[in-house]
């Protein structure tokens, strides 16, 4: 030991405070005076009764000491007088040499006890004297944790001597004036209890679980310290758990908590039944608490997982997101130090929150912002990961401050499809956010599907007045789009007469407005004349492509109707009305057509059948689209309070006869069938035949009298007058061939000629040429005798 300095403190070469029993030695050569002696016993009275406030070193605090000293002297020289022999003991004069003899020569050990005996007394006289003084009892197995400047103290067991009494008082601590006070709390305390856990979060202390002598908890309690009061947080965790570890871990955007181990009731057999446990709880500090059991990635018979412990010491590592986790009891003390990683559960140091705007196509590329929090506490890349329950898509994005990420959307086409996805962002190698944002990938807009409607888009609307259309968006399923943000490349051209008779077109000023909610009206005006309206649509990184009805020409005079241009106006009212009516005559006059009973071998009639069949399927998207206009204009009108319900109801009508319609020509084409291949076969025969009869016809041209000049005039002209009546005759059956062919779908040639009737359209031509080229001759031949004669 080093000796004790002036005032009786032991020196520490390290510079810290090291505790010892301290007593004073009566034997050597050395003396003390009654200053450094009062010194040392005030020192092992602070040592004793833990008095570390009193003062140790000489002057007013040592003048008591002084006294009991030497009364206490006094009384050891009068009866080593009485007794006689033996070493006398001397006093030092106070500034007398310090070499002169000891201070006692004899009985040292007697001399100490009895000295600390007196000195106890008069302790425990000052003690009752400051009885005001509070502190909690003795105890162990409690729970302190700091908020703000002082140290809550709660529970535990102890009290005077070998008592085990479990406690519930609340105790604080105040670190500005190192002075104990028990508070006197309101609300709901916890039962008495120790081996709980506790931490403290937003000036309040949380108690979670522990043990007394009649129960055992799995119970969650909070004390608002500043308004002393207690309440059950009515959130319990598993089975009741005692002498487990916990830890209180920093996170965005909710803090968490980490209870580890323990001692567990897991088969509600009591404390005395308790399993050393190693599960993990953790508590979301979110704006609703909850509990969570996360499962360790690793088998619970594998040999690197911790044995179940209790009265471990945990501790959290930032960097690294894990926690460290030292010794405990499992029927042994133990030594082994285990890492967790916790960020799955934590996260990193930064949060996201939404994105903006929520939606977007399945194509991608469209820039979208994330909001969050922390961005910047991390260097790295930015990847945003969109994904499903299975499938995922990432983007690299980039921080443009604290609290926002741009990123590109990803084309997900191949990978997720048109469905709702959660959002996560990680920044270099930390990990993925645990909170996440939701957005949905919706089918692209597409141009084929969809369409425009309005009075802007009609004929004999009032010129220099404001018109308006929409453009509803659809995509490739037909259905309506419910956002905005696509990109039209809309062109409104008036067609301008020139001096010269000629025209010219000049752009029209428009606006464009984005309702967000798939449609998106166009607000323009025109003067009298004629309007050329064009409205395409990109589709991702194709060129842009027409919507449905695309280019549109409406008309504008001085003189139309009476609020022409408005959705509620005498021209939207005339296009439901007639546009309903031409699609039922359209429905009339085919399925009649298309009805008709077909007799064996009339292929004329068979063909007629054909082309009704033909022209609804040619005209089937026209049809579709303007079921969709007056669809989508009636809908505009209602929100406009204009009853619909008698056009709804026709609509449905001509709707419903034209589905039928499709149906019965769907079937009409496969009972047809057999009969239009039967004679399809025939027809092919039919014109090899007439080819054959064409040859034949054309070598006996020939020889026809027309050829010989010994005919003479007349009997020529005779003959090529009935010539060019046969070649009249077989053009009416070849135009007649060409017509069946036409029908039956023979192939065609590069120029689009049908290949089984080449040749016969040459023999044609040619035996025309000759009929041409004689009628010539022998006009040339009249006109010679007319001259001669």
């Amino acid at each position: 030991r080093n000796p004790p300095n002036s005032a009786g403190r032991m020196a520490s070469s390290s510079g810290k405070l090291r505790g010892s029993k301290i007593r004073a030695s009566m034997s050597g050569g050395g003396s003390m005076s009654f200053a450094s002696l009062a010194g040392v016993a005030t020192a092992a009275m602070a040592s004793k009764k833990g008095m570390g406030s009193m003062a140790v070193s000489g002057g007013a605090g040592s003048k008591k000491w002084k006294g009991i000293l030497q009364k206490k002297m006094g009384s050891m020289l009068q009866a080593s007088g009485t007794r006689g022999g033996g070493q006398a003991m001397k006093m030092r004069k106070p500034g007398g040499s310090t070499m002169g003899g000891a201070l006692m020569a004899t009985n040292e050990e007697l001399f100490h006890e009895e000295l600390i005996a007196m000195v106890s007394q008069t302790a425990r006289e000052d003690a009752t004297a400051a009885s005001d003084i509070q502190m909690p009892s003795p105890r162990a197995n409690h729970v302190t944790v700091v908020t703000e400047n002082q140290v809550v103290l709660f529970g535990g067991h102890g009290g005077t001597g070998y008592q085990r009494r479990a406690w519930n008082d609340t105790w604080v601590l105040n670190l500005d004036n190192a002075r104990w006070q028990e508070l006197s709390c309101q609300g709901t305390p916890p039962p008495p209890r120790a081996g709980h856990a506790a931490f403290a979060k937003d000036c309040n202390v949380f108690v979670f679980g522990g043990w007394n002598h009649d129960s055992i908890f799995n119970d969650l309690y909070m004390l608002d310290v500043e308004n002393k009061d207690w309440a059950d947080v009515d959130l319990s965790w598993g089975v009741p758990r005692w002498n487990c570890c916990l830890q209180l871990v920093e996170a965005i955007p909710s803090w968490r908590v980490f209870v580890l181990g323990g001692t567990a009731d897991v088969n509600g057999e009591g404390r005395s039944g308790g399993k050393f446990d190693d599960r993990i709880g953790v508590l979301n500090l979110a704006k609703t608490y909850v509990w969570d059991e996360p499962a360790l990635e690793m088998a619970e018979d594998d040999d690197n997982r911790p044995m179940p412990r209790e009265h471990s010491a945990v501790c959290y590592d930032p960097e690294e997101s894990r926690l460290i986790i030292f010794g405990g009891w499992s029927n042994k003390w133990l030594d082994d130090v285990w890492q967790i990683n916790v960020s799955s559960i934590v996260g990193p140091p930064y949060a996201i929150l939404k994105v903006e705007p929520p939606l977007g196509p399945v194509s991608g590329n469209m820039m979208v912002t994330v909001r969050g929090v922390g961005f910047q506490s991390t260097n790295g890349m930015v990847t945003v990961e969109f994904s499903t329950k299975d499938k995922e898509a990432t983007a690299q994005g980039q921080v443009i401050d604290d609290e926002t990420i741009v990123v590109p959307t990803p084309d997900v086409r191949d990978k997720i499809g048109p469905k709702d996805c959660i959002v996560r962002v990680s920044i270099g190698v930390r990990d993925l956010t645990t909170t996440t944002a939701k957005y949905s990938f919706f089918l692209n807009t597409i141009a084929d599907k969809s369409l425009c409607y309005g009075p802007g888009v009609l004929q004999e609307q009032q010129a220099g007045q404001p018109t308006r259309f929409t453009i509803q968006a659809r995509n490739e399923n037909g259905e309506n789009r419910k956002s905005g943000r696509d990109q039209f490349n809309i062109t409104l051209q008036q067609k301008v007469p020139l001096d010269d008779g000629k025209f010219m077109f000049e752009d029209l000023p428009f606006e464009i407005i984005d309702k967000n909610n798939g449609q998106y009206e166009v607000v323009y005006q025109a003067d009298e004349g004629d309007v050329i309206i064009n409205v395409r649509h990109a589709e991702g990184n194709d060129k842009p492509k027409p919507v449905r009805g695309s280019p549109f020409k409406p008309t504008f005079t001085k003189t139309a109707r009476n609020k022409a241009n408005e959705y509620t106006g005498p021209l939207i009212t005339s296009f439901i009305s007639s546009t309903l009516k031409s699609l039922d005559e359209f429905y009339q006059s085919t399925n009649t057509g298309h009805s008709v009973k077909l007799k064996d071998g009339d292929v004329m009639k068979l063909i007629e059948v054909l082309n009704y069949i033909r022209t609804l399927y040619k005209k089937e998207e026209e049809l579709q689209l303007r079921q969709d206009e007056i669809q989508e204009t009636l809908r505009h009108l209602e929100t406009e309070g204009v009853p619909i319900d008698k056009n709804t109801k026709a609509l449905k009508k001509v709707g419903a006869n034209l589905k039928q319609l499709k149906e019965d020509i769907v079937a009409k084409e496969k009972e047809i069938q057999p009969a239009v291949q039967k004679e399809s076969d025939k027809y092919r025969k039919v014109i090899m035949e007439f080819e054959e009869e064409l040859k034949t016809y054309q070598g006996g041209i020939r020889k026809e009298a027309f050829y010989f000049y010994k005919s003479g005039l007349e009997l020529a002209t005779t003959r090529l007058d009935a010539v060019t009546s046969d070649l009249n005759r077989f053009q009416e059956r070849l135009d007649e061939l060409h017509h069946i062919a036409e029908n039956f779908e023979y192939t065609k040639d590069t120029t689009g000629k049908i290949k089984e009737l080449i040749n016969s359209f040459k023999l044609m031509q040619a035996m025309r040429e000759d009929v041409a080229n004689m009628r010539q001759l022998w006009e040339w031949e009249q006109a010679r005798i007319v001259k001669t004669e």
